[in-house]
């Protein structure tokens, strides 16, 4: 699943007008689960969509509100800056400076 976060700020992961997009996604891995996959143990699981979106907030959010030491050392995955560098520098100008300044 990609859930996007348009502000980039942590309470807006997942958001979409008009749908609860959380509660969605966990009524299809309960579905998944149901057939037989394997989401690992299983007081891993979450309880319900609210808990989920924290679970991956814990796990690391760019958002500077929310950001602690311990995420960072404890990310998902990370981005070599060189890599993130090249990534930025081929963005149009617009969308540097609005990243820039947020």
């Amino acid at each position: 699943f990609m859930l996007t976060t348009s502000s980039g700020k942590a309470e807006r992961i997942g958001d979409a007008v008009g749908l609860d997009t959380p509660a969605s996604i966990m009524r299809v891995f309960e579905a998944m689960r149901a057939e037989g996959y394997n989401f690992g143990d299983d007081d891993d699981f979450p309880e319900d969509g609210s808990t989920l979106i924290q679970n991956l907030i814990d796990r690391c959010s760019y958002d500077e509100i929310y950001l602690t030491e311990y995420q960072l050392a404890n990310a998902a995955g990370r981005v070599p800056a060189k890599v993130y560098e090249s990534m930025f520098g081929r963005l149009p100008r617009k969308q540097k400076d609005g990243m820039t300044n947020q």
